[in-house]
């Protein structure tokens, strides 16, 4: 939109860059079809102390004298960041730089507002990393902050701006960070990291730092998880990787590497970790060709084990982003991004730079599925986008854009334009169960849906096709090995077949076997045998794990007493199984939730 004006005392009327001209009915905000506005009546939109402003796709209005949002009981004017709380259940949070909102997600009405005291972080209103900003200096939802005393730093109280405790901090500060559950604290000293227990403002331990100044570079920002379990920041030294620390003992646990080979050069751009602190995640981009000035960079959302260090998933952004020398590997194209709390989906944006207005362009919400690192489908109308949050019951996704608004997006429901039915014939049922087994993520998703809307035809054919992973006999697994060294060449052939049966169920056993002199051909055998078991161990080493993982997905959703019973019986399987692991988290969300998503 160019202009706004108002027309009469009940009108909004706004033309564009191409001369076209809408109008809005103010009580209702429907666009009134037939109108005499011509394009002589625009001028700077303000009208009884009232101004009008758009903001990409938004149209808001605004008092003209104090700027807040007009017939708002209580709004942002900066673009706030979000979280769901992560001590009380239904409650969102927005803070900017001035005020925090807690919203019952019920309801969405606001239940209370607090002033935030001032951080002193210097963010713009309409360019902010407001993703990484809300443990800065404050933590919310505890209600504390801190401040930089003339000797020591201080935890104050929000509210009455009491100081609490002093923290047993040194040297000077470049950053300091809550952990999101408010009971860790990490300061960045110059050349150390310090990790601080709030309750008490005693020092926990120390990790080795950057020197003063490199950690303003927005990429290589630190992270403190959850629960201040762990402490990651990115290394670049040899192979780029991801850092990961004990924080109770400022100990590196493990570095967290791509799997990408290194051609031309790599960086780990912006990382976060999951809320359940076991998973971290972060773009990574890769120098594939570097010529004429520019460079040809795979772009890729890696996706680690934070307890294994191994790769879960690399969902592919970009197989070939083509880069201004300037900007080569560290120019990002996710603006921002959130993992749902169950691990299936990933949201984010991408930062498509600027309109000729001068103003950041909105780009849609893509939904990306864990499983097959393939996008299953997108949400468009907001932006750009300033932060997202996944509802811990993975029904809602909350976004707020640079314009200030925030929008709840429904999750149970197909993400792409779907047909309900309900009833499925047998042959419907095959073609979605297919379905589920491959990569086409948008195909899949409307698979799964189809399903979940007939539970009635849906659950008693998935306990024909979903059985509890077997557990192994021991003694039978020892023998078919025995066999695998035999002289009789169908003896060999036999016991080989039998044993790539059992999969990843005798990884173990495999394992142990490589330890052992055998003949070549016995330990050939072996090898292939534990490479394909390897794989199985994997959570998306193949689509038969994919397309289990799916159907878990589906009877998770139906939530029926009848899918709970089927939930329970697959989370007995074989113990190490990844189908037995992924059917016993889906079982504490199916029991810990309300009753499904019906």
């Amino acid at each position: 939109m160019r202009n706004l004006v108002f027309v009469g005392a009940d009108r909004l009327a706004a033309n564009d860059f191409k001369s076209r001209i809408t109008v809005w009915r103010l009580d209702t905000g429907a666009p009134v079809a037939k109108h005499g506005v011509g394009p002589e009546r625009f001028h700077p939109a303000c009208a009884a102390g009232v101004a009008v402003e758009s903001w990409e796709n938004t149209v808001r209005m605004i008092d003209a004298k104090s700027g807040k949002a007009h017939l708002a009981l209580e709004g942002h004017r900066l673009a706030p960041a979000l979280r769901f709380s992560i001590h009380a259940r239904d409650t969102l949070i927005s803070r900017d730089d001035e005020l925090a909102i807690f919203w019952d997600a019920r309801s969405w009405k606001p239940t209370k507002s607090i002033s935030l005291p001032k951080s002193g972080n210097g963010y713009s209103r309409w360019f902010s990393r407001r993703d990484e900003m809300f443990d800065q200096t404050i933590c919310v939802e505890k209600g504390l902050h801190l401040h930089k005393g003339e000797r020591s730093l201080e935890i104050r109280d929000i509210t009455t701006g009491k100081t609490l405790r002093y923290l047993d901090a040194k040297g000077d500060h470049v950053d300091y960070r809550f952990s999101p559950a408010g009971n860790r604290l990490m300061c960045q000293e110059d050349g150390s990291f310090g990790f601080f227990d709030v309750k008490t403002g005693k020092r926990l331990a120390e990790a080795d730092g950057e020197s003063r100044g490199l950690g303003d570079l927005w990429y290589r920002n630190p992270e403190i998880s959850t629960h201040g379990k762990y402490f990651a920041k990115t290394a670049m030294e040899k192979r780029p990787a991801i850092e990961l620390y004990d924080v109770a003992t400022g100990k590196l646990l493990r570095r967290l590497t791509p799997t990408f080979v290194d051609a031309k050069g790599s960086n780990i751009l912006k990382f976060k970790f999951s809320t359940d602190e076991r998973l971290v995640f972060g773009e990574v981009r890769v120098a594939e060709e570097v010529e004429h000035g520019t460079s040809r960079e795979r772009v890729s959302v890696c996706i680690w084990n934070a307890e294994s260090g191994e790769v879960m998933q690399d969902m592919v952004l970009n197989p070939a982003a083509y880069v201004f020398w300037r900007g080569r590997l560290s120019q990002s194209m996710v603006s921002v991004m959130a993992v749902s709390h169950d691990h299936r989906l990933v949201a984010l944006t991408r930062t498509n730079g600027r309109d000729y207005g001068g103003r950041f362009k909105s780009t849609p919400i893509e939904i990306w599925e864990v499983a097959s690192g393939m996008k299953r489908g997108e949400f468009a109308g907001h932006g750009p986008i300033a932060d997202l949050a996944f509802s811990p019951d993975n029904r809602y996704l909350a976004s707020s854009s640079d314009d200030t608004t925030i929008l709840v997006w429904e999750l149970a429901r197909p993400l792409n334009p779907l047909k309900r039915q309900g009833h499925l014939t047998e042959k419907e049922r095959d073609d979605c169960w297919q379905a589920l087994f491959e990569r086409d993520a948008v195909q899949a998703d409307a698979a799964i849906w189809n399903l979940i809307d007939c539970p009635d035809d849906t659950l008693p054919y998935l306990e024909k096709k979903l059985r509890p992973a077997p557990i192994p006999d021991v003694a039978r697994v020892h023998r078919l090995l025995t066999d695998l060294r035999s002289d009789d060449f169908k003896t060999r052939a036999r016991a080989d077949n039998e044993l790539s049966k059992y999969g990843e169920l005798i990884l173990t056993q495999l394992n142990r076997a490589l330890k052992e002199n055998d003949t070549l051909e016995s330990r050939r055998r072996i090898e292939s045998l534990a490479k394909k078991a390897k794989a199985g161990s994997e959570p998306f080493g193949s689509m038969q794990c994919v397309g289990q993982w799916r159907a878990l997905e589906i009877v998770e959703k139906i939530g029926h007493p009848r899918a709970i019973n089927l939930l329970r019986a697959l989370a007995n399987g074989a113990p190490d199984a990844q189908h037995t692991l992924a059917a016993k988290a889906a079982l504490a969300r199916a029991e810990g939730g309300s009753k499904g998503m019906r």
